[in-house]
């Protein structure tokens, strides 16, 4: 059915109220900014009004994704990855161009015309006005994060590079001013420039002259970081450095780099008077050397060097349990907004991003089985519900998945099917808590108070004792998208880690993790639920683990994160976004305590 026109009298803009629509609201979705406005028009009933509202509220609960070329606005509350525009739309887009004062909104709508306009070449001239307006802001320290201006960059040239030769002044004019604010000066901001030498290598932008008046650039910058023991900074320009020299083939420089990484970590942890912090960065000073390639290691001594980290990485560790401070609650349930200034506190004011990361793995100490099936015993004789009515739960879909039958006697609640489906209902609904009041504050003060990158956990999965090498990378990526807030990836590479990780952990004890059919003998491997219900598994994997392995990936009674990750269904609904978060959390803290007893292990022998 053909979407109704709207026709707009010139006189109905007079009327338009837009100075809400600003650069610092813009960079996020402010759809909400135009309900007030909206529901004005309509107790006016101002029709045209209400339809020009109704569109400004489209376009601004719209947030810009660079990384996607083809469908970069989505609507920031998940759905569809974008809505369809009429062209009666896109021409009254064209028209509130003039009453609007932010560059930024006026490049987006000028985007949107080029990107559902049909045919494309019909708004070209909106394409190349979209650039010219991204890429108008003045590049500095303070705006390029805070107001997304890095975005915006990124976006101008992402459309420069699509629209081919009708836009290579474009791109010219744009990598000319990136490359020469990579040597201004940024007092609020010590990683600007790499951060702009980052933007222009990912588009292929940095010639062999521009790289080596970067290098230098670079050298200079490394050297005044190390005079102030600025080793966290220093190793951003140079892991960059490093990279250049391997895309070059500048084997001797890429050694130098390798190496004066790994110094950089050697370092830190000499200064450190935390035996956690040392323990943690003579690790990563280990694992920097062994990336030295073997063929060079016996002329720069790097094995005598790893001999020697060995021993002080476990002089560290000895104190390294000892120094780890747990958060305790004395309360289930406390004060809200306490809780939340007690999580930020926690990882604050660390030495090191590894450090606060640390911190953070130790915001909660995970669930105790035990104690959430002691009070749901102790809860259930006060539940009058709970003796009348059976509860049927259904999934997402629709389906019943389990029913927790009526008892009229106490007892009853200490059956397991009743006790285990309350007891993953309170960590479940725990889990809720922990994630909006206590683990995502304390994640939104992590990332501004350090700048978190990829190789961190890299490093830090390639050596854990639990994770399969091959697995490492995948294990670190799904860490660091979580750290980005970007849990809908985060969990798509984690979960289905977890059931590689049990299939490998049971094999190694001589556990069958196959079944063979009756007909033909073919084996089939088990999955994540099969493999956690086998008896074995309970002698094998802790009990509180091996709950919330259940609780949270398989049991049907819970948010069951594997089952429906392949459906979407946590990116609407609630309650399984917070287990996802969780989930995400409680990956990391597995892997720095498998670490943590692994070093603690080591040092005993």
């Amino acid at each position: 059915m053909k979407q109704e026109e709207s026709t707009i009298n010139n006189e109905v803009y007079e009327r338009l109220d837009t100075k809400f629509i600003v650069d610092e609201s813009v960079m996020y979705s402010c759809g909400h900014l135009v309900s007030p406005l909206l529901n004005d028009a309509k107790q006016k009933e101002d029709e045209q009004l209400v339809k020009i509202y109704e569109l400004l509220k489209k376009v601004c609960d719209l947030k810009l994704d660079p990384s996607e070329p083809l469908n970069p606005y989505k609507p920031s509350f998940g759905g569809s990855d974008g809505w369809e525009y009429t062209q009666n739309e896109l021409d009254v887009l064209s028209e509130l161009q003039a009453h609007i004062n932010s560059t930024a909104f006026v490049a987006r709508i000028n985007d949107l015309c080029w990107l559902y306009s049909k045919p494309k070449s019909k708004s070209f001239s909106n394409a190349l006005k979209a650039i010219d307006l991204y890429s108008s802001y003045a590049i500095d320290g303070d705006s390029w994060i805070t107001l997304g201006v890095s975005h915006y960059y990124r976006r101008a040239l992402r459309l420069a590079c699509q629209l081919g030769k009708g836009a290579y002044e474009k791109v010219t004019y744009i990598k000319g001013k990136l490359f020469n604010a990579i040597f201004d000066s940024y007092p609020n901001s010590k990683f600007m420039k790499v951060w702009l030498a980052e933007l222009l290598d990912d588009y292929n932008l940095i010639g062999q002259t521009e790289f080596e008046r970067i290098e230098e650039e670079f050298c200079l910058l490394i050297k005044g970081f190390l005079r102030h023991d600025e080793f966290y900074e220093a190793r951003f320009y140079l892991e960059f450095l490093s990279k250049k020299y391997y895309q070059l083939k500048r084997n001797d420089d890429w050694v130098k780099a390798l190496i004066a990484i790994a110094k950089t970590w050697e370092d830190e942890a000499s200064i450190r008077e935390q035996a956690l912090a040392k323990a943690s960065l003579y690790e990563n000073a280990i694992q920097a050397y062994r990336k030295v390639p073997n063929s060079v290691k016996s002329e720069f001594d790097i094995h005598a060097k790893l001999s020697e980290l060995k021993v002080l990485h476990r002089g560290a560790g000895k104190q390294t349990l000892a120094e780890m401070v747990t958060t305790k609650v004395n309360v289930p349930f406390p004060e809200r907004d306490q809780w939340t200034a007690s999580a930020i506190e926690h990882v604050s004011g660390k030495d090191s991003a590894e450090t606060a990361i640390l911190y953070f793995a130790g915001l909660f100490h995970g669930f105790d089985k035990l104690r959430l099936m002691e009070l749901e015993k102790e809860d259930a004789p006060r539940s009058f519900t709970n003796q009348l009515f059976n509860t049927i739960r259904l999934s997402h879909d629709g389906r019943k998945i389990a029913v927790d039958r009526l008892s009229d006697d106490a007892e009853l609640y200490r059956d397991d099917d009743r006790l285990w489906s309350k007891a993953v209902e309170a960590a479940v609904l725990e889990a809720d808590i922990l994630v909006c009041d206590c683990f995502l504050p304390a994640l939104d003060e992590l990332n501004l108070q350090y700048n978190i990158s990829l190789s961190m956990f890299e490093s830090l999965c390639s050596v854990s004792p639990v994770i399969p090498s091959q697995r490492s990378k995948l294990f670190a990526k799904g860490l660091y998208f979580g750290f980005q807030r970007d849990f809908t990836t985060a969990i798509h590479l984690l979960a289905p880690q977890w059931e590689h990780l049990v299939r490998d952990i049971l094999n190694e004890s001589g556990v069958s993790t196959t079944t063979m059919d009756n007909k033909d003998g073919i084996t089939t491997e088990c999955g994540l639920s099969t493999l956690l219900s086998k008896p074995e598994s309970e002698d094998i994997f802790d009990d509180n683990l091996l709950f919330e392995m259940k609780a949270f990936l398989t049991d049907s009674r819970g948010p069951n994160i594997r089952n429906n990750i392949a459906h979407g269904l946590f990116d609407d609904d609630y309650s399984s976004s917070a287990s996802c978060v969780y989930w995400w959390w409680r990956t990391l803290k597995f892997v720095l305590t498998s670490l943590l007893l692994s070093s603690h292990s080591e040092n005993k022998n």
